[in-house]
């Protein structure tokens, strides 16, 4: 079943149906560059199909992997890897403007 997080998501955007959203999806420095990539992508389309699940059009979803670029934290240790593979969402203004991508 969908977490607690996604499903506020979704009622937010049904409360706000001009807003849009940006799943930025990230990994840790583990593995091939381009792995990582294509691996960061996957992990935000994953959370973007959850939404759709759930009714959010297509249209209103924007999906960016960037793979190890812009960690969180060291790369170093266990608990920094695993806070680097992560989804981020990004809320769009009232309007359905979203800020620029990284």
């Amino acid at each position: 079943p969908p977490s607690r997080t996604i499903l506020k998501v979704v009622q937010f955007l049904q409360i706000n149906p001009r807003r849009v959203v940006r799943i930025e999806g990230y990994t840790d420095s583990t593995g091939d560059r381009q792995d990582n990539l294509k691996l960061s992508k996957d992990r935000a389309q994953a959370v973007a199909d959850v939404l759709m699940d759930l009714g959010v059009d297509e249209k209103r979803i924007h999906v960016e992997g960037y793979g190890q670029e812009f960690p969180v934290n060291a790369n170093t240790s266990e608990r920094g890897r695993a806070q680097n593979r992560r989804v981020e969402i990004v809320f769009s203004d009232e309007k359905g403007q979203l800020g620029a991508a990284r």
